[in-house]
């Protein structure tokens, strides 16, 4: 949605995705996760969500009516908090941020008016903005993209860190002993390489559902307080930390298939 955006003036995540959680062999055929994604974060002025997403919900029906497969038009929203939504845009490589440009004219030339539609809808709604690109580590135990891979509920731990170095080498403990557990719950490490306030370290815990990622840690009690240690460790060696439940709207989303 960053291409909307851009076009608006304001610079700033094939079909819809299911809204049921993945079967595991369905997690299983995914691709691996990307290597970058694009974080736009819209604040929406106070009680703007339900003509937000009628925006967004109308832009999907277009988007779908004129058939759209460009690889950069590939988006999953997820909402937090205080009408507070995201949208997360993968991309397999830096070079293809190249193609926003030429795929917003694309996409424009083809949506025409309910483009037009969006602009002034969302813009409506919409009290400020930010962005951010992300960098993965990625794993083959963790494969898909954010909010398309079935685990709709994201649980971030944010560390503005003061000494990075520390603050990863927590983090990266952290994803150690979930994969040593064997844990259901995908456990993401992310670095923030553009973006306010860096440097930016994410922690990203995430399940079907909130019940699952309670139910699902599987961690002793030792791991847990061991999770918990390294957790205070990394907000000491952080200037800010914050923490954030998301939640991944499939109804909110548009996925293509990205180039190989």
């Amino acid at each position: 949605m960053n291409k909307i955006l851009v076009a608006m003036g304001v610079g700033l995540l094939v079909a819809l995705a299911s809204p049921h959680p993945l079967l595991a062999a369905d997690i299983a055929n995914l691709p691996g996760e990307p290597p970058i994604y694009r974080i736009e974060v819209h604040y929406l002025k106070p009680g703007a969500g339900p003509s937000y997403e009628a925006a967004v919900k109308g832009l999907i029906a277009a988007l779908k009516g004129a058939n759209i497969n460009l690889p950069t038009w590939d988006f999953s929203v997820v909402r937090g908090d205080h009408d507070v939504y995201m949208t997360i845009d993968p991309s397999e490589r830096w070079a293809d941020l190249d193609r926003f440009d030429s795929d917003g004219e694309a996409a424009m030339k083809s949506l025409g008016p309910s483009l037009e539609q969006f602009h002034h809808d969302a813009r409506a709604a919409l009290l400020r903005e930010s962005d951010l690109f992300i960098e993965t580590e990625p794993a083959n135990s963790d494969p898909g993209a954010i909010g398309e891979n079935g685990l709709n509920l994201l649980h971030a731990d944010v560390f503005h860190a003061a000494s990075p170095r520390a603050v990863a080498t927590d983090l990266r403990a952290i994803q150690k002993i979930y994969r040593g557990a064997h844990s259901p719950v995908s456990c993401r490490f992310y670095r923030a390489v553009t973006g306010d306030d860096l440097p930016m370290i994410i922690l990203l815990r995430s399940a079907p559902d909130h019940t699952r990622y309670l139910e699902d840690a599987q961690l002793s009690e030792l791991n847990q307080t061991n999770v918990e240690a390294l957790l205070l460790d990394a907000r000491r060696n952080s200037r800010k930390a914050e923490m954030m439940d998301l939640t991944v709207r499939p109804d909110l989303s548009y996925h293509v298939k990205l180039s190989p």
